[in-house]
């Protein structure tokens, strides 16, 4: 982890990047947010929660908005919304995390972009990290718990996964 906070905090860089990583065998989780003014890190473990969602907005920081921040402060509130009314037991349930992460009922900014006139973008893919069964999920297709098999793919039992590898076989983007 101390690896991937040393590799995200560089200078000269043009535009902000966040990073959500999580460590398997600590299971610790940490966001990593960076812009040009720097580089700002928030452990989130002991945050009494047991979610965490970044919608392409500062969240560390009172920077300025920038690029889709509207859709950004939308979806943040929608998800937000949903996990403050949801029980322990729903947050912990894959099926109704996945209904939510799939959520487009809030048009016109969808937490599962649907491209729309004022958001006019698509969700590519969508990660699950359960950090207490050591198991990552990236799916492709918006997610719901009907779906919940309909994975692209799986990492499983894993202590670290390389980037490098999965990159090289990553979908093609759709359009």
């Amino acid at each position: 982890m101390e690896n991937a906070i040393e590799r995200a905090n560089r200078d000269g860089q043009d535009g902000g990047s966040h990073f959500n990583i999580g460590s398997i065998s600590m299971k610790q989780q940490l966001s990593i947010e960076t812009s040009w003014e720097g580089t700002t890190v928030q452990y989130l473990n002991g945050m009494n929660r047991n979610w965490y969602a970044h919608f392409n907005a500062y969240l560390h920081t009172d920077k300025p908005p920038f690029g889709d921040y509207t859709s950004s402060i939308h979806r943040m509130a929608r998800v937000s919304t949903i996990a403050t009314r949801s029980n322990e037991l729903e947050l912990k349930n894959i099926g109704y995390i996945l209904d939510v992460l799939g959520d487009k009922t809030t048009k016109p900014y969808c937490l599962n972009r649907c491209n729309t006139r004022e958001d006019p973008y698509i969700t590519f893919c969508t990660l699950t990290i359960d950090l207490e069964n050591s198991k990552v999920r990236v799916y492709t297709d918006r997610t719901s718990k009907e779906n919940i098999d309909n994975y692209w793919v799986e990492f499983d039992d894993v202590d670290t996964i390389n980037i490098s590898r999965i990159k090289s076989f990553l979908p093609r983007f759709p359009y």
